[in-house]
């Protein structure tokens, strides 16, 4: 088995008190579940595929489980809340966490495989990431059964810039997808079709949008710029004119620049930012920055990897 140590960042501690920990953060998605912020950590090498889950007690991440599987062809999970049950989407399936391991639920269709998932009106879609107009490329499961939506010709292929995670809003499902020139868009996806409305791009963008990088607050979408520094996050409000939806909110200026990876995540009526770049968790209220847990050594890129 092959196990992940890093090199933890200055008065660093190893998470939970072990030292099997993953470091493959682009593979990292965090999730809140029992009304606690968990942490789910994919690494996928020839010797396997692991998925380590963590949750958060307000003050330090803890290792709760780790699964081992064969090497998959695709390393993402995906977790998401189903009807108030903890599930994540991978090549291999969909998982359910019963508070104590991993149940498979059922496969996945036979052509999903990189997806954009969501839950949205108690369904779960998956939005396959090239999406050429094929009646087959997009799917809804409602706890049974799986079906194709034949009036939804999304087409989020893309070689140089990725799409947000869609994100599930009251009336639609909301997808930012920037182009290599100015304009960005928002897919407006809803159970009779969808609207693809061209938003303009805030100022200071980076050109790859981080998949995670979107998040809903307070009923409007914030766009995170974590690969440059300063750190620059605007809102975005789609009840606006186009040419006012996005405004300038907050910067950070203490991100530290390289690979940008980050996630962020709504808690507590907090956006909270795990950083892969400098292994630190911040948290933002809407007005000011405050740090999280710093033992996030786990994260940090350098790293040894130990096999047993």
């Amino acid at each position: 088995m092959a196990y992940y140590k890093s090199k933890l960042a200055s008065g660093g501690t190893v998470i939970g008190g072990v030292d099997e920990i993953p470091i493959n953060s682009k593979n990292a998605y965090p999730i809140v579940y029992d009304n606690k912020l968990h942490l789910l950590t994919t690494v996928n090498d020839s010797t396997g595929n692991y998925t380590y889950l963590h949750y958060w007690d307000g003050k330090t991440w803890h290792l709760i489980h780790t699964m081992t599987r064969a090497t998959l062809s695709h390393s993402y999970a995906i977790p998401l809340i189903f009807n108030e049950r903890l599930i994540f989407v991978r090549v291999d399936g969909l998982w359910e966490w019963n508070n104590t391991d991993w149940e498979r639920i059922c496969a996945l269709p036979s052509k999903a495989s990189d997806v954009y998932p969501v839950v949205f009106n108690g369904k779960l879609h998956l939005i396959n990431e090239a999406i050429n107009k094929s009646s087959s490329q997009y799917w809804v499961w409602d706890g049974t059964d799986w079906s194709t939506r034949t009036n939804i010709n999304v087409n989020l292929s893309t070689t140089t810039m990725s799409a947000s995670q869609p994100i599930a809003l009251e009336n639609w499902i909301s997808i930012i997808k920037p182009t290599s020139g100015n304009d960005w868009y928002e897919f407006q996806i809803k159970d009779n079709g969808y609207s693809r409305l061209n938003i303009g791009k805030p100022k200071n963008p980076y050109k790859m949008i981080d998949i995670a990088s979107v998040v809903e607050y307070n009923g409007l979408l914030y766009y995170i710029n974590g690969k440059t520094s300063p750190t620059y996050i605007y809102s975005y409000d789609s009840t606006q004119p186009l040419n006012q939806r996005w405004n300038f909110v907050s910067q950070n200026n203490d991100f530290t620049s390289g690979s940008g990876r980050y996630k962020a995540v709504t808690f507590q009526n907090k956006i909270h930012f795990i950083n892969f770049a400098d292994g630190k968790h911040y948290i933002f209220d809407g007005e000011e920055w405050t740090s999280g847990d710093k033992t996030l050594g786990l994260f940090m890129k350098q790293s040894t990897i130990l096999l047993k």
